[in-house]
């Protein structure tokens, strides 16, 4: 099962009846919680290399109301996760909590960005993109230069592409103001955003612990942890390392519902990535056939995509 599988799934779900879908999902899931791994919400950038990293709004909302037709009580069942901290996921979070209270949200922010005003190295080529330069040309410049966990915030091209309205990161007190909606929580995405495969797990575990320590300073305490980029960049050495330097769930992004009680784990809990490109109800559907295979089959050993 891959990518190509929840495509064809989602474009079979976008021509079902959205009662179907209800059924399809309540019947696979049951009791199963669902978590989303969402990261830009808004109109899709103009010429963006990465259109499927952006859902808008309104999209967004009728795939979260599909899934809470499937099933009606069960506590907060379902979780929305945002990923990177950018400003336009934080007013989407602020603007949405109180409109679906049986839904967890979880903002997932790199503490040592927001705090310095550095964005992500994507955002450089994707800058670029918008202005007709080749991609593997600028993918070769800004996301394949050496990794330096201390100084790769303080780079001045980064500050400036985060300065830029369309890339903006949500501040310290932006996010922290997110916190005092009841059902809203921030957690640690490293400082950086490297991938946990480029590096050796003792640069890991100083990026985990330096990013742990600026998180509990900005917002009061330890969060959940997600890894960047998720599966396949990490393996159990790695969520060993992250697990012994912090002390809330750690979250993948490997694509199946999980049973209540693996909340409560070390592991590494799945999330659904989001498409923004699809429709509502062909996510919908996808998520529904991804469950109907983790029944099947039960789940994998380890960290990998089931």
């Amino acid at each position: 099962m891959g990518l190509d599988f929840d495509s064809r799934v989602a474009a079979i779900g976008e021509r079902t009846p959205r009662g179907a879908i209800v059924a399809a999902l309540r019947a696979s899931l049951g009791d199963l919680r669902v978590a989303l791994c969402l990261h830009r919400v808004g109109p899709p950038l103009d010429g963006s290399f990465l259109p499927a990293a952006t859902i808008e709004a309104e999209k967004l909302d009728a795939l979260v109301e599909l899934l809470l037709a499937s099933r009606q009580g069960g506590g907060r069942w379902l979780t929305l996760t945002f990923d990177d901290g950018y400003l336009d996921a934080a007013e989407y979070v602020a603007s949405r909590s109180p409109k679906y209270p049986e839904v967890e949200f979880l903002v997932f922010a790199c503490p040592e960005k927001a705090e310095k005003r550095a964005g992500f190295r994507w955002d450089l080529v994707d800058l670029d993109v918008r202005k007709g330069r080749n991609l593997e040309e600028s993918w070769r410049q800004h996301m394949d230069r050496p990794l330096d966990i201390v100084a790769e915030n303080d780079r001045s091209e980064l500050r400036e592409v985060a300065a830029l309205s369309e890339y903006r990161l949500a501040t310290p007190a932006e996010l922290a103001a997110l916190r005092s909606l009841a059902n809203v929580s921030l957690g640690n995405h490293t400082n950086c955003h490297f991938k946990a495969s480029d590096l050796a797990p003792d640069a890991l575990a100083r990026e985990v612990e330096r990013s742990e320590s600026d998180f509990a300073r900005l917002f009061g305490g330890p969060g959940d942890f997600a890894f960047p980029y998720g599966w396949p960049f990490l393996d159990a050495d790695r969520v060993a390392v992250v697990a012994s330097h912090s002390r809330g769930a750690i979250w993948s992004t490997t694509r199946r519902p999980y049973p209540a009680g693996e909340r409560e784990g070390r592991g590494a809990l799945p999330r659904f990535v989001v498409d923004g490109r699809l429709g509502a109800r062909g996510t919908a559907a996808s998520i529904a056939a991804r469950a109907v295979a983790y029944r099947v089959r039960g789940p994998r050993h380890g960290v990998e995509e089931p």
